[in-house]
């Protein structure tokens, strides 16, 4: 085997020695360039808010076509138990699920404690949905504001989708973040589909925005780090812009493909089984 230097590390040679002849800088491992850690932040964020909506929204989505046709639908005049998780409520233009001091939600969106409620609002002709949290709170994060949009009844091509605006802040003991922008959520019967772009500020001011192409998750239950199984994001921090592109192994080994300029690497994004 050839000991040869390759093309990259002769690249990276030539560069250091052009930037120690000119005073500058070598050329910065992406690993500890700051805009890297905040686009981190941002796409973990942004992932799990996905994830965080699409279990409330699915109580919208149309009955999973891989249910068991032998079973009787229950009863409209059935009580739910009491031990579900949410407990969900019935009106004419109204679903309210309420999640009371805390309990793990039944449909394995995620396997935190959720507390508080909400109130998914239906009205108008096409109807419009609105989201009211009510001291909502995943684990030690409590989620506040609104998120509104419509609803696209599927077709032989594309999946039953809501796509809602967002205003919505997280809070929890290390601070806020504050996403805004427009996210598209499919439910193809099993697993979810997602696309949009969010603005991404935190409480430390750092800003970014995270573009979601083509995002795809299986089907749950889902750990507390629910990567997606394929699809990019792309997240721009000041001048740098880094993707990340997941893979069917994403969700089980947290490994995502990243690349920033001519730079190409695969990061671990998930320590713990929690998202970094």
């Amino acid at each position: 085997m050839s000991n040869a230097p390759t093309h990259a590390a002769l690249l990276l040679a030539t560069l250091s020695l052009v930037a120690c002849e000119f005073g500058g800088p070598a050329p910065q491992d992406p690993a500890d360039n700051p805009d890297v850690a905040a686009a981190h932040l941002a796409a973990a964020d942004v992932t799990d808010l996905t994830m965080q909506l699409a279990g409330i929204v699915e109580v919208l989505a149309p009955a999973d076509a891989a249910r068991d046709e032998s079973e009787e639908p229950p009863s409209d005049s059935e009580e739910p138990p009491a031990t579900a998780c949410p407990q969900v409520s019935l009106s004419w233009t109204e679903i309210s699920l309420d999640y009371g001091a805390g309990c793990v939600p039944d449909n394995g969106w995620t396997d935190e404690l959720v507390s508080g409620s909400v109130t998914l609002a239906l009205q108008g002709d096409p109807v419009v949905l609105a989201l009211i949290f009510d001291a909502y709170t995943v684990g030690d994060e409590s989620i506040d504001g609104f998120a509104s949009g419509g609803l696209q009844a599927a077709t032989d091509d594309q999946p039953f989708t809501v796509t809602l605006a967002l205003d919505l802040t997280h809070e929890d003991a290390a601070g806020w973040t504050h996403n805004a922008g427009d996210l598209a959520i499919g439910f193809p019967g099993v697993g979810v589909l997602a696309s949009g772009e969010v603005s991404h500020e935190t409480s430390d001011g750092a800003s970014s925005s995270v573009v979601a192409n083509d995002l795809v998750w299986g089907p749950p239950p889902y750990a507390a780090c629910a990567l997606p199984e394929s699809g990019s994001l792309v997240v721009t921090v000041g001048t740098s812009t880094i993707t990340y592109t997941y893979s069917p192994d994403s969700p089980q080994t947290g490994e995502v493909e990243m690349s920033l300029g001519w730079w190409t690497w695969t990061a671990d994004l998930c320590d713990g089984g929690e998202a970094a």
